[in-house]
C-alpha cells in the first residue's frame, strides 16, 4: 500500500467524514497519553504516603509547562505542515520535517537544562510542604530526562497527522503507555525484586516509555511513509529561518499551554491554603479523572488544526469555517455526554485514583462542578485547534491568557472574601507577604476552573466570527475563497 493512500484529503468530500477520521483515532490517543497521569496516581496512591500523591499535582503542573514549551516547534511544524500538504508541496513538507526535527531536540535539551537548574525555584510556587517539595522535586528532575525523546516523538505524530493520518501516532502512543503501565508497576512498587523508587519511578517510567515510540516513529517517517524520504545528510543541515519561523507560529501555541500550567501552579498554591489533601485531590479530579472528558476535546483540537491548516493551504476558506462549527457542535455534545458521568459518580471515580477518603471527597467534588462546565472545554479547544491550523496562535495565547489569568482572582475572592481577595491575588502570584485568613473553601478553585472554561468558550467563539478567512487562505497559499 503507498503511503498516500492511508492519508485523509480534508479539502474535498464530505464535511465532516474526512476531519473525524482523524479525530477518532486522536481521541483515542489522548485517552492514551492521560493513562500515564492515571498510572502515576494509582500506583503511587497504593504505597499510601499522601505527601506523593500531593506532589504528583505539583509536578503535573510543572510538567505542562515543560511540555508545552518542548512542542512548541512541533505545534509551528504541524501548522506548516499542514497547509503545505494542502498545497500539494511534498518538498516543503519534507524540508519542515527535518528542521523540525533538529530544533525540537534542540529545545528539548535546553529546557531540560533549565529546569535542572531551577528546579527549587519552580517547587517552590506551588506552596507545597517540606516533604512534598523533596518528592516533587524528584519527580520533575526524573522527567526532564525524557524532554528530548518526547519532542521527537511530538514532531513525527504532527508530521503524520498534518498528512491526514492519525491512526499510526495512536498506535505510537499504544505502545509507550503499555510500556508505561509495566515500568510505572515495577519501579512504583517494587516488583521481581526491584526496589520501589516511588514518585521517581513514575517519572522514569514515563520518561523512558519514550525512547522506543520516538525512534521507531522517525525511522518510519524517513523511510517514506508519509510520502518523502530523508536521509542522515539532511539531518546535518540546520537551515535555522526554517525553525525560526516553527517557533514564530508554535512558541504562542505553546505560551497558551505554559499560562494554562502556570495558573493549574497557582491553583494548587491556593489549595495548599486548604491542606495537602485539598491539593491531591485537585490532582485526581483534574488529572486523574477529568482527562477522559479532556481527550475528546483533544481529538477534535487535532482534527480542526488538520482540517483548517489543509484546506486554508488549499485556498478553500468557507470550506475551513463550515467545517470548524461542525466539528464544535459534535464535540461539544459528545464531552458534555460523557461527563454526566462526573455530576451522577463523582465519589466512585475519584476513588478509582486515590485510596486516601480526604483526597478522594476533594477530588469528587471537583468532579461534581466541572460536570457542569465541560461542554465550553470542547468549544474552547477546538476552536483554539482552528486558530492553530490557521497559524493565529498570538490570539489564541491572548485569548486564553485573559481568561485562565481571571481564575486566579476569582478563586481567591471566594477563598478569602471580599476584603482578603485583592491581597490573596497578589501573594498567589507574587508569592509577597502572606495569605490572608481563609473564608472559602475548596470550591473556589473548582468553580474558578469551571466558570474560566465557559469564559473561554465564548471569547474563542467571538474570535472565530471576526477573523477575515478569505485573508487567510491567501496568506496560506491560497487563491480561491473556497
Amino acid at each position: 500500500m503507498r503511503p498516500e493512500s492511508r492519508q485523509v484529503d480534508l479539502t474535498r468530500g464530505p464535511l465532516l467524514k474526512a476531519p473525524m477520521a482523524l479525530a477518532g483515532p486522536a481521541i483515542l490517543q489522548s485517552l492514551l497519553a492521560n493513562f500515564y497521569g492515571l498510572n502515576d496516581f494509582f500506583f503511587v496512591g497504593r504505597l499510601g504516603v499522601g505527601a506523593m500523591t500531593a506532589a504528583l499535582s505539583a509536578g503535573f503542573a510543572l510538567s505542562i509547562i515543560n511540555n508545552a514549551l518542548v512542542k512548541s516547534v512541533a505545534i509551528g511544524a504541524t501548522t506548516m505542515m499542514a497547509q503545505q500538504t494542502g498545497r500539494r508541496d511534498r518538498e516543503a513538507v519534507r524540508r519542515t520535517f527535518v528542521q523540525a526535527i533538529l530544533g525540537a531536540i534542540a529545545v528539548g535539551l535546553v529546557l531540560a537544562v533549565v529546569g535542572w537548574v531551577l528546579v527549587d525555584v519552580l517547587v517552590a510556587t506551588a506552596n507545597v510542604s517540606e516533604e512534598v517539595h523533596r518528592y516533587a522535586r524528584q519527580y520533575f528532575l526524573v522527567l526532564l530526562l525524557g524532554n528530548p525523546f518526547f519532542a521527537v516523538l511530538r514532531v513525527v505524530e504532527g508530521t503524520y497527522r498534518a498528512r491526514g493520518n492519525a491512526t499510526v501516532p495512536l498506535g505510537l502512543e499504544a505502545v509507550a503507555l503499555a510500556t508505561n503501565t509495566a515500568l510505572t508497576a515495577i519501579l512504583v512498587l517494587g516488583l521481581f525484586g526491584v526496589p520501589s523508587f516511588g514518585v521517581a519511578g513514575a517519572a522514569a517510567a514515563t520518561a523512558a516509555s519514550l525512547v522506543g515510540p520516538a525512534v521507531f516513529g522517525a525511522w518510519r517517517v524517513c523511510g517514506g511513509d508519509v510520502g518523502f524520504r530523508v536521509s542522515w545528510a539532511d539531518l546535518r543541515v540546520p537551515e535555522p529561518r526554517r525553525i525560526a519561523a516553527m517557533l514564530r507560529i508554535g512558541i504562542f501555541g505553546a505560551m497558551s499551554s505554559v499560562i494554562y500550567g502556570v495558573i493549574f501552579l497557582l491553583l494548587n498554591r491556593l489549595a495548599g491554603e486548604i491542606g495537602p489533601a485539598a491539593q491531591g485531590g485537585l490532582g485526581v479530579g483534574l488529572r486523574g479523572i477529568e482527562w477522559a472528558a479532556f481527550a475528546i476535546s483533544e481529538g477534535f483540537f487535532v482534527a480542526c488544526v488538520t482540517h483548517v491548516g489543509q484546506n486554508l493551504g488549499a485556498g478553500k476558506a468557507r470550506r475551513a469555517v463550515r467545517g470548524t462549527w461542525a466539528l464544535v457542535g459534535l464535540s461539544a455534545l459528545i464531552v458534555q455526554g460523557v461527563s454526566m458521568a462526573f455530576f451522577l459518580f463523582p465519589e466512585q471515580l475519584a476513588a478509582l485514583v486515590a485510596p486516601d477518603p480526604d483526597t478522594v471527597a476533594y477530588g469528587a467534588r471537583y468532579l461534581w462542578i466541572m460536570s457542569f462546565g465541560m461542554w465550553g472545554v470542547a468549544i474552547e479547544m477546538t476552536l483554539f485547534g482552528a486558530l492553530v491550523g490557521a497559524g493565529r496562535t498570538g490570539l489564541a495565547m491572548a485569548l486564553g491568557l485573559l481568561a485562565n489569568g481571571l481564575r486566579i482572582p476569582f478563586a481567591a475572592w471566594i477563598l478569602f472574601g471580599a476584603t482578603g481577595w485583592a491581597q490573596g491575588t497578589l501573594w498567589a502570584f507574587t508569592g509577597l507577604w502572606e495569605a490572608p485568613a481563609r473564608v472559602g473553601g475548596f470550591d473556589a478553585i473548582a468553580l474558578a476552573i469551571c466558570l474560566s472554561a465557559v469564559f473561554k468558550a465564548g471569547l474563542f467563539s467571538l474570535a472565530m466570527w471576526r477573523i477575515d478567512w478569505a485573508a487567510e487562505a491567501e496568506r496560506a497559499g491560497g487563491s480561491s475563497p473556497g
